[in-house]
């Protein structure tokens, strides 16, 4: 990859952040990449933090620290946690991205998080993309627009800035907690 660079036929590369986190984080220090597109939302924030010992969902080991750390740009995937956090309607199309990726669980964890949600808080969609632009490390998100209000939704909560402490501490206890599932 870096030839293509020498030679002028990319100027930057990365890579896509899911696999096994030891790896991951092994290509990080490389410091051959420029950007890496991470895993990370509010149902499993272990990209953007340490998680306690008993934390059950993949743990991701606060890779965006590394990323930080060695230069590298973090753009965010999966911040709906492919449509879970979003909205309750199942598409068949959850699953499959982060290792032991598990959807129930994440359905779980989101009737967790929905009683501290208020509607000054933004849409569903719209928390999630503000949870995630809460780490300084985070250059952006990627979001998947299936019709043009998706867009707008995600440009309005960028807009609105970061989510009140009170909520994003009452997140980092559900967290901690493993949201009540372990």
């Amino acid at each position: 990859m870096q030839s293509l660079v020498d030679k002028g036929l990319t100027r930057h590369i990365g890579f896509t952040s899911t696999g096994e986190v030891d790896a991951l984080h092994e290509v990080i220090a490389s410091q051959r990449f420029e950007v890496a597109q991470i895993y990370y939302n509010l149902l499993n924030p272990s990209a953007g933090r340490d998680m306690k010992a008993n934390w059950s969902a993949y743990d991701h080991k606060n890779i965006i620290a590394a990323c930080v750390d060695n230069g590298l740009g973090v753009i965010v995937i999966r911040v709906l946690a492919a449509g879970v956090i979003a909205t309750d309607v199942r598409t068949g199309k959850e699953g499959g991205v982060a290792l032991d990726n598990d959807v129930a669980s994440d359905e779980q964890r989101m009737r967790k998080v929905l009683p501290l949600l208020r509607s000054d808080h933004g849409e569903r969609s719209q928390v999630a993309v503000r949870y995630a632009l809460r780490n300084p490390g985070v250059s952006g998100v990627e979001i998947g627009v299936a019709e043009i209000s998706h867009l707008k939704l995600a440009i309005e909560a960028t807009e609105m800035g970061q989510l009140p402490d009170d909520l994003l501490a009452k997140l980092d206890e559900l967290a901690d907690d493993d949201f009540n599932l372990s």
